[in-house]
């Protein structure tokens, strides 16, 4: 069994079973939850359902960390925004103001 990092409120539960696959019968389900902050989005199985995928949102978690594109993207703008506020220095103080 494997959980996938976190990414907000979005989770993700793997269970896999290759045990004896030969001559073994797998039966995987999900019940319906009693806590009311989770909710079930999507479940996924293979023909033998030796690998069961469970999709759920765990409401009331704190967002995860952010990714690499968002970051490089924040970076950007900042970098973008830096640049025309020096511009707009310039601009106004112009050449004979130093």
């Amino acid at each position: 069994m494997r959980t996938s990092p976190p990414r907000g409120s979005n989770r993700r539960l793997v269970f896999e079973n290759h045990h004896q696959s030969q001559i073994a019968a797998y039966l995987v389900n999900c019940l319906v939850p009693s806590d009311a902050d989770i909710r079930v989005v999507a479940q996924d199985r293979n023909y033998s359902q030796s690998v069961y995928q469970l999709d759920y949102v765990q409401a009331g978690v704190a967002p995860g960390p952010l990714s690499l594109t968002v970051w490089f993207w924040l970076a950007a703008a900042t970098v973008a925004w830096s640049l025309r506020l020096a511009s707009y220095w310039r601009e106004r103080i112009g050449p004979g103001d130093k």
